[in-house]
């Protein structure tokens, strides 16, 4: 500030020269001429304000908190210290405290656009989604020049389970500042998400370029090398970053998952030992170590499930999806959603459903349909291995194809009493005129792309395990269509099911909790086999268990059931899944890059004490599909 004749007060030029420093960096001796300025003036809200900042970028946020709070103290009324003093306590979690301060802040210049981001960046922490995107977009209409929003808002996109936008506004961001990691990273992860493997590998790097000592991005690098089945740059950039680190937990778990490849898994137990404690005391109200810590978790139960120990297995196991059930993408999804689908699938059989076929004839271009189905975990991605290596079978992987047909249905003939149902669509079924049946192959074929034109003759597998709870649309659309039922003892599935770290969707929420997903495996044979008894449903059942023991004979009579020829490729799945371009987007990307192995054959006999409460519920599949029931004895 200036005195009454005009001159500059000594404050004023120290304030100035600190202002340069902290401008350039020099953080000390920034500190030092605010401090200097401060005697000068104590009461000045904007030094207090700046040495808040100053501190907070030194690492002392004690020392940050209490010029912020002196700044607020003596400039109540002034909306950059409130919104500084505000993000400040955001980013310690304090978010009450926070939001009393970016509300006000937010009031009093809500045409800052640093406001409504920070504001909106509260919003977003505290799961209240609409106001923050709302807030985000304010800030870019404010100054669509600035990259933070985009970056935000992008993030936002990946929390709501929103891949394409989230990518599209990361890119935006890394384009108006390419000086930005955390953008950088974001972008790697949503293009590897996508399926852009290159490129998300390329912002990994670009992201490590500009912030080296970053963990969690040489956490994300290695893991896409990793699910790719890179495993010779996995390891190059496994030593680059354990010289960087040293030994720490994301670093020991990747090393314990590498020496799991190698089947040393004593070795890979111990490095994962000595980092237990640490784990345990990891402050899991974070998003982010919660996430590692089911992953830990799981890592660590599979590695004891190898060498027998059961105990031990089963109770990493239980802490992992435990861990798993308080993360936001568990939390927000309605875990009971599948259960309603089925209800109102069955109540439509009990009124007396019609099961009518198609009278359109498929295009001649279409390759015959078929459908691999069966509960997950039972061994349909080692088929979709062994399909793909037959010269004449194209498989389309893991895509919503037949549930946009039945959302296409559910709009077009849905009851009100449905229209919770997602998706919906058995009370259309009947009503399906000549050009809805067009419109609904349109859609599928335009959902599972051109690889399912490969010409007659061809065969087109359609990949999609949960797809067993839409025969009944599928054979109405598709009246020529085959199902392979991949059939594993319902034990070992449900039971593999709980072993697995998934991404969760409305089904795969029913796998955190293993009573519940020998509920759901109730539910959904119990539906099909309902199915089976009252449609035509043209369908070649295989066994998990035989094809390990008894390979060319089990996949020759499914070939026989396809009408193809006996190929020796197909003995080489392994090879196919290592030379795929893209990842193989299933837990078991790992698995079927490995020879025939029957480790996992009858594994539920060992955690037999640990399944007691579920074995009732599937006792009558496994006798119904031809498992031996003595193994439900207590002997």
């Amino acid at each position: 500030m200036k005195n009454h004749s005009g001159t500059m007060t000594k404050s004023d030029a120290l304030y100035q020269q600190a202002l340069g420093a902290l401008r350039t960096g020099r953080l000390p001796e920034g500190i030092q001429l605010l401090m200097e300025a401060l005697k000068e003036n104590p009461s000045s809200g904007a030094i207090h304000n700046d040495l808040g900042t100053a501190y907070w970028q030194s690492g002392e946020p004690a020392k940050a908190e209490l010029h912020y709070s002196a700044a607020v103290r003596h400039a109540p009324k002034n909306p950059y210290a409130l919104n500084a003093f505000g993000t400040f306590l955001m980013e310690q979690d304090r978010l009450d405290e926070a939001e009393t301060l970016l509300k006000r802040a937010y009031k009093l210049k809500p045409d800052h656009f640093e406001i409504p981001n920070n504001f909106g960046l509260l919003r977003h922490r505290q799961g209240r989604f609409e106001e923050a995107q709302e807030l985000y977009f304010q800030a870019i209409k404010l100054n669509p020049k600035w990259a933070n929003p985009y970056t935000n808002l992008a993030g936002l996109m990946r929390d709501t389970d929103k891949p394409e936008p989230a990518y599209e506004f990361f890119k935006k961001s890394v384009g108006l500042n390419p000086n930005n990691p955390i953008a950088w990273r974001g972008l790697g992860q949503a293009a590897f998400y996508l399926k852009h493997e290159e490129e998300g590998i390329a912002a990994f790097r670009q992201s490590l370029r500009l912030d080296p000592k970053s963990e969690r991005t040489w956490a994300f690098l290695l893991n896409s090398y990793e699910k790719l089945n890179r495993m010779d740059e996995a390891e190059k950039v496994f030593f680059e970053a354990k010289k960087l680190f040293g030994s720490t937990p994301p670093i020991a778990l990747f090393e314990a998952k590498m020496l799991r490849r190698q089947k040393k898994y004593d070795e890979a137990i111990a490095v994962m030992q000595s980092f237990i404690a640490a784990v345990k005391d990891l402050d899991t109200d974070r998003e982010k170590n919660v996430s590692f810590y089911h992953e830990f978790w799981f890592e660590l139960g599979m590695l004891y499930d190898r060498v027998n120990d059961v105990d031990k297995a089963f109770e990493c196991l239980t802490a992992a999806n435990d861990a798993s059930r308080q993360t936001r993408q568990y939390l927000e999804i309605d875990n009971r959603a599948v259960s309603s689908e089925i209800d109102i699938i069955k109540r439509e059989f009990a009124i007396g459903y019609q099961a009518k076929t198609a009278s359109v004839p498929l295009d001649e271009k279409v390759s015959r349909m078929v459908f691999l189905v069966g509960f997950p975990r039972s061994g349909t991605t080692l088929l979709d291995q062994i399909l793909s290596s037959h010269p004449d079978v194209t498989v389309a992987e893991e895509t919503p194809a037949t549930s946009k047909m039945s959302h296409y249905l559910l709009h077009r003939h849905g009851k009100a009493e449905l229209t919770q149902m997602k998706p919906g669509y058995i009370a259309g079924l009947e009503d399906i005129n000549e050009q809805e049946l067009k419109d609904m192959r349109a859609i599928y074929f335009a959902e599972v792309g051109e690889g399912a034109l490969q010409g007659r003759g061809k065969v087109f597998v359609d990949k999609l395990p949960l797809n067993l709870l839409h025969a009944l649309l599928v054979r109405r659309v598709f009246p020529d269509a085959q199902f392979i039922l991949a059939l594993r003892h319902p034990c070992d599935s449900v039971l593999s099911n709980f072993m697995q770290r998934f991404d969760f969707n409305v089904a795969m929420v029913r796998m955190a909790e293993i009573n519940d997903a020998a509920k759901f495996y109730d539910e959904c044979f119990s539906l099909w086999d309902l199915m089976v008894k009252e449609i035509a449903i043209k369908a070649h059942e295989i066994h998990y268990e035989d094809v390990v023991a008894d390979f060319k004979p089990t996949v020759e009579g499914m070939l026989n059931f396809l009408g193809l020829e006996w190929t020796d490729a197909v003995m080489n799945y392994d090879e196919t899944a290592r030379n795929k371009k893209t990842r193989i987007n299933t837990p078991s990307y790992h698995q079927v890059t490995e020879k025939i192995y029957t480790r996992a054959s009858g594994r539920w006999l060992r955690y037999k004490k640990h399944l007691k409460d579920i074995l009732p519920i599937l006792k009558p599949y496994a006798i119904k599909y031809g498992y031996d029931e003595a193994d439900f004895s207590d002997d």
